[in-house]
């Protein structure tokens, strides 16, 4: 799941589910590739097991197999992300590391570049020693539906950075 989003405004949920990307994997797809390094992990699996039902029931939604899945959300990129646009994950080093790995396997250029992820969690690190505030996740949130995850980091990060934005600096 993804969402295009501007982090210099404060944007609605709404507004944000608007504009997000949302697919799943089929992971009998994987097969299809034979010479494929990716494996199912199976620790992964048992954490899924102990999800909620909604989120185990989104995971049946949109399914596609792993090359259609790359190419739609590299689609759906090349239309939002530019070269001054951040990339933000939690963390970075897992969710934009699988994505670029499995882009250059399957020979589908990267939408952004080294210079893009920006990393939620270093930023929550940053504004709860600076400012302390704490922000409800909304309750028609779905926690662990990828796309709702995502409009949730987004919605956080907005709000982050006005908030470390209207602190004075020494």
């Amino acid at each position: 799941g993804a969402v295009a989003f501007n982090e210099n405004t404060l944007s609605t949920v709404d507004d944000l589910l608007a504009d997000t990307f949302y697919v799943n994997v089929d992971p009998d797809s994987y097969g299809e590739f034979l010479y494929t390094p990716f494996r199912i992990d199976p620790a992964t699996e048992a954490w899924w097991a102990t999800q909620s039902p909604e989120a185990l029931a989104a995971l049946q939604d949109s399914r596609l197999p792993i090359y259609g899945a790359l190419w739609r959300f590299y689609e759906w990129c090349s239309k939002r992300v530019y070269s001054k646009t951040a990339i933000w994950a939690r963390p970075p080093s897992f969710d934009v590391t699988i994505l670029e790995s499995h882009f250059g396997h399957f020979r589908i250029d990267c939408p952004w570049n080294f210079r893009q992820p920006a990393c939620v969690r270093t930023l929550e690190r940053l504004h709860r020693q600076l400012a302390g505030r704490r922000y409800d996740r909304d309750p028609r949130l779905v926690e662990h539906r990828a796309d709702h995850d995502a409009v949730h980091q987004a919605w956080l990060v907005q709000r982050w950075l006005a908030d470390l934005s209207r602190r004075e600096v020494a």
